[in-house]
């Protein structure tokens, strides 16, 4: 009989001593110290890609600093007299401006990239992590089951004292505790690795969007190069045959400007301002990066891209540029390659470029968007459009860069806002009765004088 209790005795006794390294061995797996135990490899990786990434982003920081100092470098030589010197100062300027942005995209990309790697080594040892601790739970729980078992519970309590039976109930209850306390731990692992997978599948996103902005700054660097090429070749480096080349091109722009305002005027189209949005009303976002809807010049406004030229009749118009009819706009200083949003949702109207005919000084590449709310936008003189005729834009959707194509003396975008009943993408050389010009052969947003709109209503 002893020989028996003995027996039974030990039997529970080595139960338990198993059932406690099964508990010990799940609380090791799920403690922080297993990653360092048990993934060593990993943490060191994911170490040494932190390191990375921080020096990439210190790199980032400095090219940042470069950008904004050749910003302010071509700020200062678009601000001079405008002779042929300056706008190659302006040039060159954009030039080394556009090449630092290129390497801090690049650098943005790299750091992304090691983000993602590194990302990569937390989804590897947060799976391992889930499938050890999933099977030591299932056998803990199997242990546990086992020495529930009513059988067993019968031996103990004809063979053991009653005190070592009470021990043993309050033994399981904590054990059970335990075991819930760690499922639950094994359900947040779980929740915790769908989060870094959503979290790199974003980081995949922007990996993409970097390298075509990586592809778009190097065709905008080319633009620049190509339109000091041509400049050169125009003028072959001579002030004075700049000078009659900026009087030919402003004689051309002007007539085109007259031309213009004549069909605009005979235009009829019917515009009802009952459907239009109150003045007032901010239906618009900004379009640029630090940007503000001020002036420049007063002083009051230190961000980068503002105001330079208001709607309507500005002093600068009734000193008699745009031919005198009143600027149909607002212009924003927005140095060649900045990023241009959508202000809001929208369907693309039209693209186009006037600068593929010959002697067309007008928008140059432009956009014009119908925003469905009774009125449209339309964004001229860019360097590279990233949409196309009847796509669907949303707020914030990256639509272009900003640039100096078309008549412009130096970067900026210009904005025009309409009343959408009474614009229309029209090609000029398609409307009856009108003389033949440069710009005949393009398409271009023609409106009705009264559908031009002040877009300080609704930005």
């Amino acid at each position: 009989m002893e020989s028996s209790n003995f027996n039974l005795k030990r039997e529970y006794i080595r139960a338990i001593l198993y059932f406690m390294v099964s508990i010990f061995a799940f609380i090791l797996i799920l403690s922080p110290l297993d990653m360092s135990a048990q993934q060593s490899g990993g943490s060191s990786n994911i170490e040494q890609l932190q390191s990375e990434i921080r020096d990439r982003n210190d790199r980032i920081a400095e090219l940042e600093k470069e950008i904004a100092k050749y910003e302010l470098q071509v700020q200062e030589t678009g601000a001079e007299a405008n002779t042929l010197q300056s706008v190659i100062n302006r040039l060159n300027a954009e030039r080394l401006k556009l090449l630092t942005e290129i390497k801090s995209t690049e650098a943005k990309l790299g750091a992304v990239s090691l983000t993602i790697e590194e990302i990569g080594v937390e989804i590897f040892n947060t799976e391992e992590k889930i499938n050890t601790s999933s099977e030591v739970l299932a056998k803990t729980i199997k242990d546990m089951n086992k020495m529930e078992s009513i059988s067993f519970i019968e031996r103990v309590l004809t063979e053991g004292s009653l005190s070592e039976v009470l021990d043993s109930v309050e033994t399981l209850e904590n054990f059970q505790r335990s075991v819930q306390d760690h499922a639950k731990n094994l359900q947040e692992l779980r929740l915790t690795l769908i989060s870094k997978r959503q979290l790199n599948e974003k980081n995949r996103e922007n990996l993409v969007s970097l390298r075509e902005k990586i592809s778009d700054q190097k065709e905008i660097t080319e633009a620049n190069k190509r339109e000091k090429a041509a400049l050169l070749e125009a003028t072959k480096s001579e002030e004075e045959n700049y000078r009659r080349e900026l009087e030919r091109r402003q004689e051309i722009k002007e007539a085109f400007e007259q031309e213009l305002f004549e069909l605009e005027s005979q235009l009829n189209f019917e515009v009802d301002p009952g459907r239009l949005p109150d003045p007032g009303t901010k239906i618009f976002t900004a379009l640029l990066p630090d940007m503000a809807i001020e002036s420049c010049y007063t002083g009051v406004t230190k961000a980068t891209n503002c105001v330079t030229q208001y709607f309507g009749n500005t002093p600068f118009a009734k000193s008699g540029a745009y031919s005198g009819q009143g600027h149909n706009g607002i212009d924003f200083r927005a140095s060649r390659g900045t990023e241009l949003y959508a202000p809001a949702d929208g369907i693309i109207e039209g693209t186009g470029n006037t600068s593929v005919a010959k002697g067309c000084y007008s928008y140059g590449k432009w956009i014009l968007i119908n925003h469905g709310n009774g009125v449209s936008t339309a964004y001229g003189h860019l360097d590279l459009v990233k949409v196309s005729q009847g796509q669907s834009v949303k707020r914030g959707d990256l639509i272009g860069y900003t640039g100096s194509t078309g008549y412009s003396t130096g970067p900026h975008l210009h904005i025009s806002v309409f009343a959408s009943q009474g614009v229309k993408v029209m090609k000029l050389g398609d409307i009856p009765g009108r003389r033949t010009t440069p710009c005949s052969p393009v398409a271009i947003p023609v409106a009705d004088l009264q559908a031009y709109l002040n877009p300080l209503d609704y930005f």
